[in-house]
């Protein structure tokens, strides 16, 4: 950022640290919940601001508490819920605003968007993008690398980005950086099967016998099918774990 956008991205975070404060101290009424969801948002854009979209949605879930029946704060909670990649919740979300604000102007985007013939294009190309990146940063390439940890910050809950971090991290050799993503992902209650599974190769890859079987295991236990669960006895016979049947896994 340059000029202009850097004194706005500062602004931002002043803005955000005030809001946070008051926050803080009890003195914040709802609608310093709801600017502090927005202000938050915009400063996941800036780089490297450490803001996540976990972030977001921990402020738009106060915003929520404080006034559960707003409608606005509905449309704030579904930013949180959006930015953070919570699709789950963000469909039953959607579902209650448009009970209660049917004219809402967060519903006419998401409608908009999903009559846009172009939003699937936008769409596959996004996927592509963040597939390119993800090689080229195990690759070795530091910029891909950057802004795949960015795109990790932003979305904690797309393991895929945290997944393809680790790796990248772990082929240039990086094993203190690659324990630490690995047990900040495997401390995320969200984690499923995907997760598992290749936190439980990289625990083995980088020596940690132990915590590699016990994410062996949840790899099984949280598969979607046989041939998930084929892919696990898979990769613990071509790393020399066993199987999951064997006595003291886990």
């Amino acid at each position: 950022m340059h000029g202009n956008n850097t004194q706005e991205a500062r602004l931002l975070q002043v803005r955000a640290a005030a809001l946070r404060e008051r926050v803080a101290g009890g003195q914040a009424g709802p609608a310093d919940h709801m600017e502090l969801t927005k202000t938050l948002y915009g400063v996941t854009l800036v780089p490297d601001s450490g803001v996540t979209g976990q972030d977001v949605l921990a402020a738009a879930r106060l915003a929520r508490r404080a006034a559960p029946h707003d409608p606005e704060v509905l449309e704030v909670l579904a930013l949180g819920l959006l930015v953070a990649g919570d699709t789950g919740e963000l469909a039953g979300t959607l579902r209650e605003l448009e009970q209660r604000a049917p004219h809402s102007k967060v519903l006419a985007v998401l409608r908009e968007a999903h009559t846009d013939p172009a939003r699937h294009d936008r769409s596959a190309a996004r996927v592509e993008h963040m597939r390119d990146v993800a090689r080229r940063a195990l690759g070795g390439d530091r910029a891909a690398e950057a802004e795949l940890r960015l795109e990790a910050q932003k979305f904690p809950l797309n393991h895929q980005y945290r997944v393809d971090l680790i790796f990248a991290v772990h082929h240039r050799g990086d094993h203190a950086e690659t324990r630490r993503l690995c047990d900040e992902l495997a401390a995320d209650p969200a984690a499923g099967h995907l997760a598992h599974f290749h936190l439980a190769q990289v625990y083995w890859l980088i020596g940690d016998r132990p915590r590699g079987r016990h994410h062996f295991r949840l790899a099984v236990e949280t598969a979607g099918d046989d041939a998930d669960r084929e892919d696990v006895r898979l990769a613990m016979r071509t790393v020399g774990a066993g199987s999951p049947e064997e006595p003291g896994l886990g």
